[in-house]
């Protein structure tokens, strides 16, 4: 069916396809397409991080606290040679975890008149906030915000605190 000359062609011709493939592959990575919301993320996931770690030392320092030790006991040389323990001295008050703000994005408002509702992205989870109900649609009831108010283009939340977050479109197309 295939002569010979013509089967020896097609394998190095193959050959030579197969090995620029794999040197492509190999020698040049593809560039990474990121869009605009990844340096935030990364920035959330990195304060997120460094706030589980502060929370880790400090139920460590409270742990040393309770057993009576502050910190690490190292071994300094005194003036006759022998090894003196130092221990550091306890603190008066024990500092009290941060916490991080969330964050709070409108995505979009919409409806007819009174008829108005929210989406609004609140620590990358989605919520639709309807006008006359506190609660976002499917939410319970120790759901962290409340719905204070829409009035376009902002919506007005409240925590469990009490404390207010006004949020508005970034670009709102009036």
């Amino acid at each position: 069916m295939f002569s010979n000359k013509l089967l020896a062609w097609v394998i190095a011709t193959g050959a030579v396809l197969m090995t620029g493939c794999v040197s492509a592959a190999t020698d040049t990575p593809l560039p990474l397409v990121l869009s605009n919301d990844v340096p935030a993320t990364v920035n959330q996931m990195l304060a997120i991080d460094a706030q589980r770690a502060l929370v880790a030392e400090q139920r460590l320092l409270l742990e040393e606290q309770r057993k009576g030790g502050y910190g690490v006991v190292g071994l300094s040389n005194g003036a006759s040679g022998e090894a003196k323990p130092e221990v550091a001295p306890k603190p008066t008050e024990t500092p009290k975890p941060v916490e991080l703000p969330v964050r709070i994005e409108v995505m979009g408002i919409f409806g007819i008149g009174k008829d108005l509702r929210a989406d609004v992205e609140i620590g990358g989870g989605r919520y639709r906030f309807v006008r006359g109900y506190e609660l976002p649609e499917g939410a319970s009831d120790n759901f962290r915000y409340r719905l204070v108010s829409i009035q376009t283009p902002c919506v007005l939340l409240s925590d469990v605190a009490g404390a207010q977050r006004k949020v508005c479109l970034t670009n709102p197309s009036l």
